[in-house]
């Protein structure tokens, strides 16, 4: 065939034998006599996750697995009706709990395949490479919707397994049983091999000498890119598909920087990168659990040497570039509003769950933000295509969004408490991916946000920029990360890439954070692990921040705010509220009424726990401290206020006062004064500053515990 970008070329009638380079929607194989129908079908979703061109994909909705059912079911029938009883489906639907469903909508079909999810089925007998657990059983069995046995099978992807089901049918075509010993998960590796052939058996001996042959060849491919050498890194770079589809990593940040990077050579008006994680494909690095391991003890390194190839560890080369960035995505310029920029970033987070891992998931240079992923996601109205023609739904998610400068402080705030700053209307330049741009994909609404559109592949390179690289074409994602990683990162690793990956709640681009808003009752709220905006009603409300940088927020009514660890923001509001801080750095302003300031960790104290806090408005005519003895233990249940309490004008007079509590009142700091008179505070510290410096007393305290 003369013309490959024409597929419909390669297209031929259904139900028939394999044919080599031909595409189809179902095939008829022999096997021992029997005929076997095979159907093939992928995620309906495929035109927001690669570029389509003309291709037609049905249904047009990817969520109606009904439809995508009885669209399958055509196929099915057709090989039914000439007398096939056996049937298997070979899917791609990339999320296995779209396959499980179609197991019980389909009739006819007894095997399915379900790829694309990477979940690792498996027995409980089945000998798994070090460290891996099985994620279901093998294979798992379900009813059809003719009330008929149906085996979904899969394993993990990239060649660490293969799956193998020994199925026994009846003369119609009904699956009786499936051999319990034989079927399941084969690693790819020695004992693996051995297990298949029940025997040591050493895997050159065995191997075909035709896939030898191709695979020596493909090695030798291989280790010419892998000499080819761009960059160097001490660190493991995470593009693990659950990490980078979920939360900010170190590898998402150093491309989208590299995209930053290139842009400003072409316009130095760019300030702000944005690409989605589903072209991002792969770690630089090693990962790997060491023999006898769990998951526990997994271990991440840079790049391993290649002795071969002449690459030393930690270097990064063209192949590591490619297998990580293997789609090569162009890269856009485009002009937004502010507006359309949150609403951008409200589409990058609108797929996210506890569970989902969605491709259009950003990872970002030049801005950060965070998200509430409770609250209502955007939705587009959509064309045929699936490209965005006007706003369905507001988002909601997006809670604070700014442009940072190069330095990386704040240059610009765009969004703050979900709302837009400033005049929406301005003007913000950026870089982004030509697929997401000039195809919608992975949903992204450019087809109707964004102008000024330049496709750098397109444009001549600027005079005077790097141009180190020449494997990929320039202004595309892969040579943008070569050419940056050899003008920032060279080879010869002065310097390197140091900038190790880090856990969701230090991340400082993406933070993903919980809103909570109580109503007109008596409310428990609760935050999670991570930086939480908890807000009270009108009624009595318990608000409790747990981890992270909390905000809350009591409102009317009298409530009881706990921060929880992490360096929260407590505010009481109207009534007498008890508010908690817990442990970190953290800020109270009791609002209204009388309230109480608690100090009280449920543990000794210990100052880098503990944190340093600070009292915005406290009133000495009607707040109180209190501080408990099970934190604050050298406090004695029979001690009076008048035995452990002193004032100082000097922050080093309070290491050597008697008392225990000790209060400057020339900038209102408090201390704890654990060892009294001996030198220094002991295990004790500053603990809280009370702004204006008030007059204490001992109306102002209350000991407790």
């Amino acid at each position: 065939c003369s013309d490959l970008d024409n597929l419909a070329e390669f297209v031929v009638p259904n139900g028939e034998a394999p044919q080599p380079n031909t595409i189809s929607g179902s095939v008829v194989i022999e096997v021992g006599g029997e005929e076997i129908g095979i159907v093939g079908a992928t995620t309906p979703a495929l035109p927001t996750i690669t570029s389509t061109g003309g291709l037609v994909v049905s249904p047009s909705d990817s969520d109606d697995i009904a439809a995508l059912a009885e669209i399958i079911q055509e196929t099915v029938d057709e090989l039914t009706a000439t007398g096939i009883n056996k049937v298997i489906l070979l899917s791609h639907m990339q999320q296995i709990s779209i396959e499980e469903e179609l197991a019980e909508l389909l009739t006819d079909v007894d095997v399915i395949m379900a790829g694309g999810s990477n979940t690792l089925l498996a027995t409980e007998d089945d000998i798994l490479r070090d460290g891996d657990t099985r994620d279901d059983s093998y294979p798992l069995e379900f009813t059809s919707a003719s009330d008929e046995p149906v085996l979904v099978i899969n394993t993990d992807g990239n060649y660490k397994y293969v799956g193998r089901l020994i199925a026994d049918f009846d003369e119609n075509g009904i699956i009786t049983s499936f051999d319990e010993e034989f079927s399941g998960a084969y690693a790819t590796d020695d004992e693996g091999v051995d297990r298949v052939y029940e025997e040591d058996v050493d895997p050159e001996d065995v191997a075909d000498p035709t896939i030898v042959a191709v695979t020596n060849a493909i090695n030798n491919n291989i280790s010419a890119r892998d000499g080819n050498i761009f960059g160097s890194t001490d660190v493991f770079l995470n593009g693990t598909r659950g990490d980078v589809r979920t939360q900010e990593t170190n590898l998402g940040n150093l491309t989208a920087d590299a995209n930053l990077f290139i842009a400003k050579e072409y316009d130095s008006d760019v300030v702000v990168s944005i690409k989605h994680s589903g072209g991002i494909r792969d770690n630089i690095g090693q990962s790997f659990i060491p023999p006898g391991g769990t998951s526990d003890d997994l271990v991440q390194l840079p790049p391993a040497e290649n002795d071969f190839a002449g690459k030393e560890e930690g270097q990064i080369s063209q192949l590591d570039i490619e297998n990580s960035l293997r789609f090569n995505n162009g890269l856009s310029l485009l002009t937004v509003t502010a507006e359309e920029l949150k609403q951008i970033i409200e589409h990058s987070v609108a797929a996210t769950t506890d569970t989902s891992t969605p491709g259009q998931f950003p990872q970002v240079s030049g801005l950060a933000f965070s998200y509430d992923a409770t609250q209502q996601a955007i939705e587009f109205e959509r064309d045929a295509d699936q490209n965005a023609t006007g706003i369905l739904t507001d988002g909601e998610r997006v809670r604070s969004l700014a442009i940072l400068n190069e330095n990386g402080a704040i240059a610009d705030v765009v969004v703050s408490d979900g709302e837009i700053v400033g005049d929406p209307e301005r003007e913000i330049r950026l870089v982004t991916l030509s697929f997401l741009v000039d195809d919608g994909g992975d949903g992204y609404p450019f087809p109707l946000i964004g102008e000024n559109q330049v496709n750098l592949v397109n444009e001549s390179l600027p005079s005077g920029a790097t141009n180190n690289a020449n494997f990929a074409n320039n202004g595309s994602e892969q040579d943008a990360l070569a050419e940056y990683l050899s003008e920032n990162f060279p080879e010869n690793g002065n310097p390197s890439f140091s900038d190790a990956d880090t856990l969701p709640e230090e991340d400082e681009r993406i933070r993903r954070v919980l809103f909570v808003k109580g109503t007109k009752d008596d409310d428990t709220l609760v935050g999670g692990e991570t930086d939480d905006t908890v807000i009270g009603g009108r009624g009595n409300d318990f608000l409790y921040g747990r981890d992270g940088d909390d905000v809350l927020e009591g409102r009317p009514g009298f409530d009881r705010l706990f921060g929880g660890s992490g360096n929260d923001t407590l505010n009481g509001g109207q009534g007498r509220d008890r508010l908690n801080s817990g442990p970190g750095d953290d800020v109270m302003t009791g609002g209204a009424s009388i309230d109480r300031f608690i100090f009280n960790t449920t543990q000794t104290y210990d100052q880098d726990d503990f944190g340093e806090d600070r009292i915005t408005d406290f009133d000495i005519e009607r707040d109180i401290i209190v501080i408990n003895r099970t934190t604050f233990t050298a406090i004695e249940s029979e001690d009076s206020f008048e035995d452990v309490f002193a004032t100082v004008t000097s922050d080093n007079d309070a290491a050597t006062e008697d008392a225990v509590i000790v209060y400057n009142t020339d900038n209102g700091n408090l201390f704890y004064n654990q060892n009294g008179s001996d030198g220094g505070l002991g295990s004790g510290g500053l603990f809280v500053t009370l702004d204006n410096a008030p007059v204490l007393d001992a109306d102002n305290f209350s000991f407790v515990g």
